[in-house]
Formats: structure tokens, sequence, C-alpha cells
């Protein structure tokens, strides 16, 4: 080889190197700059306890403070509809929710669907919690003479 092909090549395998090691728009420095950047995305979808619907139920959020997220977290929505049923809550309202709660800062920071639908789940009572508070009531109630638990 020539000295100047060497030459071109070293050339060559330098500049590749640079642009596979310090690539101007990594992912890294684009996870860095979106981090510090509070994000709230709702779910379309969303099954609740009840009895209150609050922000943290139908949305995921993220944001580098934990106590603004704690805060977003306890937003009061609303009521939740009666056990297995459904009703939903608007992208409007929420943000008006977020306005009286104090945080109407956040409100361009919501993305997701228009309407969420909240369900509310079925709580079933478990056996062994029915069984343990029927002895406690009995202990509680009968002579000691008549029943041993």
């Amino acid at each position: 080889m020539s000295l100047v092909k060497k030459t071109l090549y070293i050339f060559l395998i330098f500049n590749l190197y640079l642009l596979c090691v310090i690539e101007p728009g990594n992912s890294d420095s684009k996870k860095s700059k979106g981090s510090n950047k509070l994000s709230i995305k709702l779910k379309a979808r969303a099954i609740v306890l009840g009895p209150n619907i609050t922000l943290g139920d139908v949305s995921h959020i993220l944001t580098p403070n934990s106590t603004i997220r704690e805060k977003l977290l306890t937003i009061k929505i609303g009521l939740a509809p009666p056990p297995g049923e459904s009703s939903e809550i608007k992208l409007s309202y929420i943000k008006r929710c977020l306005t009286v709660a104090g945080f109407d800062k956040y409100t361009d920071a919501i993305e997701g669907p228009r309407t969420v639908r909240i369900i509310t789940a079925q709580v079933e009572i478990d056996k062994a919690i029915l069984k343990e508070e029927f002895a406690k009531f009995i202990k509680d109630t009968a002579p000691l003479d008549t029943f041993e638990v």
C-alpha cells in the first residue's frame, strides 16, 4: 500500500470511531434532557377500588421531584361508580381538577386520550377474613363457658 492509501485508511477508521463514540445526539443525552421534565400520561382505561378516583389511578406520572409526584398522585378527581359499573372522565375535567388543586402549571404536561373509562372493581370478601371476624364476634359476645374458640 502506498502512503496516501494508508493515511486515507487511517483517517477513515478514525472518523468512523468518532461517529460511533462521540455521537452528537446519543441516547444518554436525550434521556437526561427528558428526565428533568414532568410527564402525566393518562390511561385509556383504569380499574379503581373506590370510593374516590385520584389522578394516580388514571395516569402514570413521571417526574424527578418525588414530593410533587406524591401530591399529584393524591389529587381527587371524583367519586367512583358503583362496583362493577363504569363511567367516563374527560381530559378537560382532569385539567380543571388540577387547576382547582393549585397545579395549573402542570396542565400542559398531560398527554393521552380525551376520555378515560373508569371501572370500579368488585371487591369480594375473603372467606378467611370472614371466618376470623365471625370467630372474634362469637368470642366477644358469648359467655366463656359456652364456646371454646
